[in-house]
């Protein structure tokens, strides 16, 4: 019998809400279970390996001939040495076209199942393969850390591309292994779920569940510090053992930009989650974020920076900038995350204000000194480059137009109302109008629909410099 509050829908909804309950709509799968190692162990210096174990059911109304996997693509060279199991059995793979995959980072294969694979049955896939690692510095033979973003290391199925096919990427939980020699530190996203010791080798576990950050491993030979300032857990891991005196005003540091953060955009998810600082390794590793100074990663217990190998390189004010610019960005990708350009220049320009509440003037964020670093980028051909620095400078034009109270409010309403979702130029429009009660319609146009800087407001920053 269809339900009262059903009578009322046309025949064909009815219909299909019928179907979804009996049958399924489509091809597809589910995760059942799924299980990752990773393990760097002495006998083998020069490699992680990866094990990937899954249990899968056709839930779908069709058996499949294939299934799609994408993976690190130095995992499908020879080097990677991967072999690939159903049922205890080497499967036949083939290349697999996927135009959203990364060539550069990630490849595509596909399983080919001979029979294919039937419904309501259960399989045992298995995926095991090496990732070769380079040692952190010349002269070196073996790293004393690694870092490997979710691209570089975890394998992903790919439902199938048919109508109404079903399947995820990664199970609803995946438990992560992850086995290092003893004495090192490892730092995951996902919930940590304890460590053992396993002779001369220790091995942490994990839970990363679908709604946590992409998977990411950090793990070396550290040394750790704590420090606690303005209320904020700071940990500092390093290669060598500094001494705590000059680490004491870098927490400091970090902990004011995270208090300023909170003050004008919203408190964190999890306020009391620390925030790692931890030494990174300059070889083997995809390029660092914003001119090798920094890299973040978010992830569900707090917040991870890296600073680069030898500090010394860069001056006091690059260093600082670069934290708080990589924390800003951390920031809006927790909250919401931009779709384009447009958040990382946002994100520089909460960076500067963050600097300029510390230090009440920087030179570097003023609208002229922007004005001409974005010149040579465009000149440069640095185009997604010059993109941010002209976000930047709109937040700069809104602040000048609006004032910086209003900016700052709208920014943090749009950011609650996309709160886990993306924003965009609208949503960012929309904030600011209902909160100055304007019409920005022809500003944004002016801004967005042209490849320079509008030239009035050029000409007031180089007037405001006489």
């Amino acid at each position: 019998m269809v339900p009262a509050l059903v009578r009322w829908l046309p025949l064909s909804v009815v219909l299909l809400w019928q179907m979804s309950c009996a049958v399924p709509l489509g091809p597809g799968y589910q995760i059942r279970r799924q299980e990752i190692a990773l393990r760097y162990a002495p006998a083998q210096p020069g490699a992680v390996h990866v094990r990937v174990q899954y249990e899968l059911e056709n839930t779908g109304n069709a058996p499949l001939a294939t299934l799609a996997i994408t993976l690190p693509v130095v995992a499908a060279t020879p080097a990677g040495n991967l072999v690939v199991t159903v049922e205890g059995r080497a499967a036949r793979l083939q290349p697999e076209a996927m135009p959203t995959v990364e060539p550069s980072r990630r490849a595509a294969l596909a399983i080919a199942f001979s029979p294919p694979w039937p419904q309501r049955e259960k399989i045992q896939l298995s995926l095991d393969y090496h990732l070769p690692l380079r040692a952190n510095a010349p002269g070196e033979n073996l790293p004393r850390a690694f870092l490997l973003e979710s691209a570089d290391w975890f394998a992903e199925l790919v439902p199938p591309d048919r109508v109404f096919a079903r399947g995820t990427g990664r199970g609803e939980t995946v438990r992560v292994r992850i086995r290092v020699p003893a004495g090192w530190r490892v730092l995951s996203a996902g919930r940590p779920k304890g460590s053992r010791s396993r002779g001369a080798e220790i091995e942490h576990r994990y839970e990363v569940r679908r709604d946590d950050a992409d998977p990411f491993v950090l793990a070396g030979h550290y040394h750790e510090q704590r420090f606690q300032a303005l209320g904020q857990r700071v940990i500092f891991w390093s290669l060598a053992r500094p001494e705590r005196a000059e680490l004491a005003p870098w927490a400091t540091e970090v902990a004011e930009i995270l208090a300023y953060l909170e003050q004008i955009l919203g408190s964190r998810e999890q306020p009391a989650a620390p925030v790692w600082v931890a030494e990174w390794p300059s070889a083997g590793v995809p390029a660092p974020f914003q001119g090798e100074l920094m890299r973040p990663v978010s992830f569900v217990r707090g917040m991870l920076l890296v600073p680069p190998w030898e500090k010394s390189s860069v001056s006091q004010s690059q260093y600082s900038g670069a934290i708080a610019h990589a924390l800003a960005e951390l920031w809006l990708r927790w909250l919401a995350k931009p779709v384009n350009e447009l958040g990382e220049g946002w994100a520089a320009y909460l960076s500067c204000l963050a600097r300029e509440h510390r230090q009440h003037s920087v030179s570097d964020c003023s609208a002229e000194a922007l004005l001409r670093v974005h010149q040579a980028q465009s000149s440069a051909g640095a185009a997604p480059a010059a993109a941010a620095l002209k976000a930047h400078l709109l937040a700069v034009a809104l602040e000048e137009r609006l004032g910086r109270p209003v900016v700052l409010a709208a920014l943090r309403r749009m950011l609650q109302a996309r709160r886990g979702q993306t924003w965009n130029a609208n949503d960012l429009r929309a904030a600011l109008e209902a909160e100055s009660s304007q019409d920005l319609g022809e500003c944004f146009r002016i801004w967005l629909g042209q490849r320079d800087i509008p030239e009035a407001f050029r000409k007031r920053a180089v007037q405001g410099t006489r």
